[in-house]
């Protein structure tokens, strides 16, 4: 019998390597993080931003009901990354990308902190 991943990021091995990966830093590397994933974040929308000024193309209707109950759990602040701090803000933020550039995000944090 299979069972349902919990949460929304359980589907992607890397991304929950990657959290484990994240949550160990100091506090100085996660805010230095942030800065840095919070820019590549808003380059991301930009550039889909301008995919949808050709009125040809229509934005995608919704992040898909697992990524908003994620949202929406996420609002408790039980996990870690859910703290309201510049983490717990580019986490959120992220999670809001397309499902391809989340885990294109993932998989580069995942081999960079990898080799650290």
């Amino acid at each position: 019998m299979q069972t349902k991943d919990r949460r929304w990021y359980d589907s992607h091995f890397e991304t929950t390597k990657t959290l484990a990966l994240l949550e160990k830093l100091s506090d100085e590397e996660k805010e230095a993080l942030s800065e840095s994933l919070i820019s590549i974040i808003k380059e991301i929308k930009d550039f889909h931003r301008d995919d949808y000024e050709d009125e040809t193309k229509e934005p995608p209707l919704s992040l898909g009901i697992d990524r908003v109950i994620g949202l929406y759990q996420s609002s408790n602040g039980r996990r870690w990354y859910d703290k309201p701090d510049s983490l717990g803000f580019a986490m959120k933020a992220m999670s809001t990308l397309p499902e391809a550039d989340f885990r294109n995000i993932m998989d580069g944090l995942s081999v960079t902190l990898s080799n650290r």
